[in-house]
Parts: C-alpha cells; sequence; structure tokens
C-alpha cells in the first residue's frame, strides 16, 4: 500500500489504509491520547510489513518488523505518535538584525504554530510588535519564506508563490 503525500492525522491514515485494502479485512488505527502512543487492531489474516525502508512506523511508533497473524491481534507501539513534525512556523525576512532564536542571530521576525487542520487557510495576526533596525540602507529586493523550528525551509506541495 502506498499512502500518497500528505498530511494526515492518525484518523486519515486509518481511514486511507481501509479504502486502499477494503477486502483485507478491516484495520484500525488510533491514538492513545494519555500516553502518546499508537493502537494498531488488525483482523485475522491482515499482516502489515514495518520493514520497509520508506514505511510509517516510526510515525505511528511502532519498531520495524511484522505485526498480524492467523487470529486477530492488538498491538501497542512502545514509542510515541511522531505524526507533527512542525512545533513552530518561523517567517524569516533578509532585511532585518538583531533577531535571535535560542542565542542564535537568525532573520525571524515572528514565530507561531498554526491553529487549522493541514489543507486548512492559515491567517495569523501578530501580536505585541517588536521593531527591529534594517541591515541595508537601500531596498531593491526583499526575501522572505518560511521554516519550521529547525530551520528547514517549509514544503507546501503545490501551493502558488505570491505573484511578484
Amino acid at each position: 500500500m502506498v499512502i500518497p503525500a500528505g498530511a494526515y492525522s492518525i484518523k486519515a491514515l486509518n481511514t486511507e489504509s481501509n479504502d486502499q485494502l477494503p477486502t483485507a479485512g478491516e484495520t484500525q488505527i488510533r491514538g492513545i491520547e494519555a500516553t502518546l502512543r499508537c493502537e494498531m487492531k488488525l483482523s485475522a489474516s491482515v499482516a502489515v510489513d514495518f520493514t520497509h525502508p520508506y514505511s510509517i512506523n516510526t510515525i505511528l511508533g511502532f519498531d520495524s518488523g511484522l505485526y498480524g497473524g492467523p487470529t486477530a491481534v492488538k498491538y501497542i507501539s512502545r514509542h510515541d505518535i511522531h505524526i507533527l513534525s512542525v512545533n513552530s512556523i518561523y517567517v524569516n525576512w533578509d532585511l532585518i538584525t538583531n533577531s535571535y532564536i535560542n542565542g542564535v542571530p537568525t532573520p525571524v521576525i515572528y514565530s507561531f504554530f498554526p491553529n487549522v487542520a493541514p489543507g486548512y487557510k492559515v491567517v495569523e495576526k501578530p501580536y505585541n510588535l517588536i521593531y527591529l533596525p534594517l541591515n541595508k540602507t537601500f531596498i531593491n529586493s526583499v526575501t522572505v519564506w518560511l521554516t519550521d523550528e529547525k530551520g528547514n525551509i517549509l514544503n507546501f506541495k503545490d501551493q502558488r508563490k505570491c505573484p511578484n
């Protein structure tokens, strides 16, 4: 089974797996909120192979291996679910100085956590404005980019860039 690239919740992964494999028997995947672990229930004779190098086992918190058997089985992941890889979105701007993240100079003018589900429009209004000095006396161009808290540029798939 191949899961198309996207932003999935545990519930959406459960739906996708059952939609792709309707004749295999029902598979249930759910998050256990109290422990941050994943519960996976497999119908009799259903097997899940988490040994593939691009498997979602680490996202769901499972070790690499084969799961399932001739009878219905329930598994609890040994590790926490890691389905959300971005905790903060940083708005970077190449014109500023004196901005620091954890003591390291960075061109970040604002950071936030989006409060909408994946695929929905993010509308964010900055508050508690702080004015920072510019690093240029003449502005002939401006570059703005979004990164996560690790400095990775965010991938918005097929979203179009703003026109110049």
